[in-house]
């Protein structure tokens, strides 16, 4: 959502009014797919809450590539030579994605932490204690990576 929003918000203070309009029109696109994507993962799929989830990652993901697409023509127009290939490079969308390590390490704290909450549990202060100290190893071992 962070992300989202700092697109957008960088488009809403650059863009000119053409450019707000259609982006008005896509994010209402954009919601329409929300919605659609919110009865196939809620009801089609039976995912609960997990579908809503699901389909605000779906909804967001489209806006940010919106947005992103948008940054991207703003910055590259009028550019030329190496200054173009340094800032094609910086605003490849490939830097939206977290490196492999990162995404492992989340991956792994997520595997742990659970592990934990099945085995270990919530009951007794002791296991609270247990799982809450997974959680900050858990936690620190991504700080490490990040």
């Amino acid at each position: 959502m962070g992300v989202n929003g700092i697109t957008e918000a960088f488009v809403a203070a650059v863009a000119s009014e053409k450019v707000l309009g259609s982006l008005n029109y896509w994010l209402m696109v954009f919601s329409a797919g929300f919605c659609l994507a919110g009865v196939l993962f809620v009801r089609v799929l039976s995912l609960g809450a997990i579908g809503l989830v699901v389909a605000n990652i779906f909804n967001l993901s489209m806006r940010i590539i919106w947005s992103w697409g948008f940054i991207r023509k703003y910055f590259l127009k009028n550019r030329n030579g190496n200054a173009l290939s340094d800032l094609e490079r910086q605003l490849s969308p490939r830097n939206l994605i977290p490196n492999p390590a990162v995404v492992a390490a989340f991956a792994l704290g997520w595997v742990v932490t659970y592990w934990s909450d099945q085995e270990i549990g919530w009951m007794s202060l002791n296991a609270k204690i247990w799982h809450f100290a997974i959680g900050c190893a858990c936690a620190l071992i991504v700080l490490g990576v990040t």
